[in-house]
Protein backbone atom coordinates (compact mmCIF):
# COMPACT_ATOMS: atom_id res chain seq x y z
CA UNK A 1 0.00 0.00 0.00
CA UNK A 2 3.16 2.67 0.90
CA UNK A 3 4.25 1.64 -2.50
CA UNK A 4 1.19 2.31 -4.72
CA UNK A 5 0.44 5.39 -3.16
CA UNK A 6 3.73 6.97 -4.77
CA UNK A 7 2.22 6.54 -8.37
CA UNK A 8 0.21 8.98 -9.78
CA UNK A 9 -3.19 7.71 -11.34
CA UNK A 10 -2.91 5.79 -14.53
CA UNK A 11 1.37 5.46 -14.02
CA UNK A 12 1.33 1.64 -14.53
CA UNK A 13 0.28 0.01 -18.21
CA UNK A 14 -0.43 -3.28 -17.06
CA UNK A 15 -0.13 -4.69 -12.88
CA UNK A 16 0.25 -8.33 -13.17
CA UNK A 17 -0.38 -9.14 -9.20
CA UNK A 18 -0.51 -12.42 -7.36
CA UNK A 19 -1.96 -11.29 -3.98
CA UNK A 20 -2.77 -13.11 -0.56
CA UNK A 21 -6.12 -15.17 -0.77
CA UNK A 22 -6.44 -15.66 3.45
CA UNK A 23 -6.03 -19.55 3.07
CA UNK A 24 -2.63 -19.82 4.77
CA UNK A 25 -0.51 -20.52 1.91
CA UNK A 26 2.25 -19.56 4.26
CA UNK A 27 1.80 -22.43 6.85
CA UNK A 28 -0.42 -25.02 4.79
CA UNK A 29 2.51 -27.35 3.50
CA UNK A 30 5.47 -26.02 5.03
CA UNK A 31 7.35 -29.21 5.57
CA UNK A 32 5.29 -31.32 3.97
CA UNK A 33 6.78 -35.02 2.62
CA UNK A 34 5.53 -36.30 -0.66
CA UNK A 35 6.25 -39.15 -3.26
CA UNK A 36 6.71 -38.23 -6.68
CA UNK A 37 6.26 -41.08 -9.21
CA UNK A 38 9.02 -41.08 -11.69
CA UNK A 39 9.31 -42.43 -15.52
CA UNK A 40 10.47 -45.41 -14.37
CA UNK A 41 7.94 -46.26 -11.77
CA UNK A 42 9.91 -46.11 -8.96
CA UNK A 43 9.20 -42.92 -6.53
CA UNK A 44 11.07 -39.78 -4.88
CA UNK A 45 10.73 -38.43 -1.38
CA UNK A 46 10.46 -35.24 -1.26
CA UNK A 47 10.48 -32.58 1.61
CA UNK A 48 8.85 -29.09 1.57
CA UNK A 49 11.65 -26.90 2.62
CA UNK A 50 10.05 -23.48 3.20
CA UNK A 51 9.80 -21.83 6.22
CA UNK A 52 6.23 -20.79 8.13
CA UNK A 53 5.20 -16.98 7.24
CA UNK A 54 1.99 -15.18 8.48
CA UNK A 55 1.67 -13.37 4.81
CA UNK A 56 -1.29 -15.51 3.78
CA UNK A 57 -3.59 -14.61 7.26
CA UNK A 58 -6.34 -12.73 5.38
CA UNK A 59 -7.09 -11.88 1.80
CA UNK A 60 -6.78 -8.44 0.33
CA UNK A 61 -8.54 -5.43 1.51
CA UNK A 62 -11.32 -3.24 -0.36
CA UNK A 63 -8.35 -0.37 -0.27
CA UNK A 64 -6.36 -2.39 -2.27
CA UNK A 65 -8.10 -3.49 -5.32
CA UNK A 66 -9.22 0.75 -5.20
CA UNK A 67 -5.20 1.45 -5.05
CA UNK A 68 -4.52 -1.17 -7.49
CA UNK A 69 -7.03 0.22 -10.33
CA UNK A 70 -6.37 3.65 -9.28
CA UNK A 71 -3.00 3.49 -10.61
CA UNK A 72 -2.67 0.70 -13.44
CA UNK A 73 -4.64 0.96 -16.84
CA UNK A 74 -4.79 -3.05 -16.90
CA UNK A 75 -4.62 -5.47 -14.70
CA UNK A 76 -4.44 -9.96 -14.33
CA UNK A 77 -4.96 -10.93 -10.96
CA UNK A 78 -3.42 -14.23 -10.64
CA UNK A 79 -5.54 -16.14 -8.02
CA UNK A 80 -8.90 -15.33 -9.20
CA UNK A 81 -9.93 -13.01 -6.31
CA UNK A 82 -13.11 -13.33 -4.01
CA UNK A 83 -13.92 -9.81 -5.97
CA UNK A 84 -14.38 -6.77 -3.60
CA UNK A 85 -15.10 -5.12 -6.96
CA UNK A 86 -18.18 -6.87 -8.35
CA UNK A 87 -19.25 -3.69 -10.46
CA UNK A 88 -16.12 -4.25 -12.57
CA UNK A 89 -16.65 -8.38 -12.66
CA UNK A 90 -18.91 -7.93 -15.30
CA UNK A 91 -16.82 -6.90 -18.18
CA UNK A 92 -13.68 -8.64 -17.40
CA UNK A 93 -12.34 -11.56 -18.56
CA UNK A 94 -10.25 -14.91 -17.60
CA UNK A 95 -6.91 -16.29 -18.33
CA UNK A 96 -7.21 -20.21 -17.43
CA UNK A 97 -3.69 -22.13 -16.64
CA UNK A 98 -3.71 -25.82 -17.01
CA UNK A 99 -1.03 -26.71 -14.67
CA UNK A 100 -1.25 -30.55 -15.68
CA UNK A 101 -1.18 -31.67 -12.10
CA UNK A 102 -3.01 -34.99 -11.09
CA UNK A 103 -2.89 -34.62 -7.24
CA UNK A 104 -4.52 -32.74 -4.52
CA UNK A 105 -3.42 -29.46 -5.58
CA UNK A 106 -5.61 -27.54 -7.87
CA UNK A 107 -5.79 -28.76 -11.19
CA UNK A 108 -5.69 -24.84 -12.80
CA UNK A 109 -5.44 -21.04 -11.66
CA UNK A 110 -8.02 -18.80 -13.07
CA UNK A 111 -6.69 -15.46 -14.09
CA UNK A 112 -9.38 -12.06 -13.58
CA UNK A 113 -7.83 -9.47 -15.75
CA UNK A 114 -9.57 -6.30 -17.55
CA UNK A 115 -7.89 -6.98 -20.79
CA UNK A 116 -10.44 -8.27 -22.42
CA UNK A 117 -14.26 -9.96 -21.75
CA UNK A 118 -13.57 -13.87 -23.40
CA UNK A 119 -11.83 -16.81 -21.24
CA UNK A 120 -8.49 -17.81 -22.63
CA UNK A 121 -6.96 -21.08 -21.69
CA UNK A 122 -2.65 -21.62 -21.58
CA UNK A 123 -1.36 -24.87 -20.47
CA UNK A 124 2.29 -25.45 -18.24
CA UNK A 125 3.43 -28.03 -16.33
CA UNK A 126 3.77 -26.82 -12.70
CA UNK A 127 4.10 -29.36 -10.10
CA UNK A 128 6.97 -29.41 -7.42
CA UNK A 129 10.32 -30.63 -8.96
CA UNK A 130 7.85 -31.61 -12.03
CA UNK A 131 8.26 -28.74 -14.30
CA UNK A 132 7.24 -28.71 -18.16
CA UNK A 133 9.33 -27.98 -20.88
CA UNK A 134 7.60 -25.01 -22.06
CA UNK A 135 4.09 -23.12 -22.76
CA UNK A 136 1.83 -25.39 -24.43
CA UNK A 137 3.78 -28.35 -24.41
CA UNK A 138 2.66 -31.34 -22.39
CA UNK A 139 6.17 -32.83 -21.34
CA UNK A 140 8.11 -32.56 -18.22
CA UNK A 141 11.69 -31.07 -17.95
CA UNK A 142 13.32 -34.83 -16.91
CA UNK A 143 16.30 -33.50 -15.70
CA UNK A 144 15.74 -31.92 -12.17
CA UNK A 145 18.62 -30.00 -11.97
CA UNK A 146 17.96 -27.72 -15.21
CA UNK A 147 14.56 -26.69 -13.10
CA UNK A 148 14.20 -22.97 -12.16
CA UNK A 149 14.81 -22.83 -8.24
CA UNK A 150 12.16 -22.43 -6.24
CA UNK A 151 12.06 -19.87 -3.23
CA UNK A 152 8.52 -19.23 -2.21
CA UNK A 153 5.32 -21.82 -1.53
CA UNK A 154 3.59 -19.39 -4.36
CA UNK A 155 5.92 -19.26 -6.93
CA UNK A 156 4.73 -18.52 -10.48
CA UNK A 157 7.42 -19.58 -13.23
CA UNK A 158 8.91 -17.32 -15.27
CA UNK A 159 7.83 -18.90 -18.50
CA UNK A 160 4.26 -18.65 -17.45
CA UNK A 161 5.01 -14.60 -17.01
CA UNK A 162 6.77 -14.81 -20.33
CA UNK A 163 3.66 -15.79 -21.71
CA UNK A 164 1.65 -13.22 -20.18
CA UNK A 165 4.17 -10.36 -21.22
CA UNK A 166 4.51 -11.73 -24.88
CA UNK A 167 0.36 -12.37 -25.29
CA UNK A 168 -0.72 -9.12 -23.77
CA UNK A 169 1.94 -6.57 -22.74
CA UNK A 170 3.29 -4.02 -25.49
CA UNK A 171 6.91 -2.55 -26.46
CA UNK A 172 7.04 0.30 -23.81
CA UNK A 173 4.95 -1.15 -20.97
CA UNK A 174 5.59 -0.40 -17.24
CA UNK A 175 4.72 -3.45 -15.48
CA UNK A 176 3.91 -3.81 -11.75
CA UNK A 177 3.68 -6.48 -9.00
CA UNK A 178 2.55 -6.09 -5.81
CA UNK A 179 3.24 -8.90 -3.93
CA UNK A 180 7.16 -9.63 -5.99
CA UNK A 181 7.89 -13.05 -3.67
CA UNK A 182 10.24 -14.67 -5.80
CA UNK A 183 10.89 -12.15 -7.89
CA UNK A 184 10.09 -13.91 -11.18
CA UNK A 185 8.37 -11.26 -12.69
CA UNK A 186 11.18 -8.54 -11.97
CA UNK A 187 13.91 -11.01 -13.71
CA UNK A 188 11.67 -11.74 -16.88
CA UNK A 189 10.80 -7.85 -17.48
CA UNK A 190 14.49 -7.39 -17.13
CA UNK A 191 15.06 -9.88 -20.38
CA UNK A 192 12.57 -8.31 -21.93
CA UNK A 193 13.14 -4.85 -21.54
CA UNK A 194 9.88 -3.80 -19.63
CA UNK A 195 10.39 -1.22 -17.22
CA UNK A 196 8.94 -3.10 -13.87
CA UNK A 197 7.93 -1.17 -10.47
CA UNK A 198 7.11 -3.61 -7.57
CA UNK A 199 7.04 -4.54 -4.39
CA UNK A 200 7.39 -7.38 -1.31
CA UNK A 201 6.75 -6.60 2.56
CA UNK A 202 8.76 -9.82 3.44
CA UNK A 203 12.14 -9.04 3.83
CA UNK A 204 13.52 -13.08 3.59
CA UNK A 205 12.19 -13.64 0.18
CA UNK A 206 13.08 -10.28 -0.72
CA UNK A 207 16.73 -10.88 0.05
CA UNK A 208 16.85 -14.18 -1.89
CA UNK A 209 14.95 -12.43 -4.94
CA UNK A 210 17.74 -10.01 -4.76
CA UNK A 211 20.58 -12.89 -4.54
CA UNK A 212 19.02 -14.66 -7.58
CA UNK A 213 18.30 -11.45 -9.29
CA UNK A 214 21.83 -11.07 -9.51
CA UNK A 215 22.98 -14.49 -10.42
CA UNK A 216 21.28 -14.67 -13.27
CA UNK A 217 21.62 -11.64 -14.44
CA UNK A 218 25.57 -11.32 -14.00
Amino acid sequence: MVTMKRFPDGFIDLAIVDPQTGQNEGKRHVGRVRQIKQRNGSFMTVANKHVVKDWDNEPPTQEYYDELFRISKHQIIMCEPRLHFTQKDSSAGRIVWNLLRKNDFSACQIMWTSLFNKVEYFEYMWNGMIQGVDINVRKGIGNKKLNEPRIHPSQKPCKVYRHLLTQYAKPGFKIYDSHSGSGNLRRVCFEMGFDFYGSEIDTDYHKQDEELFQLLTA
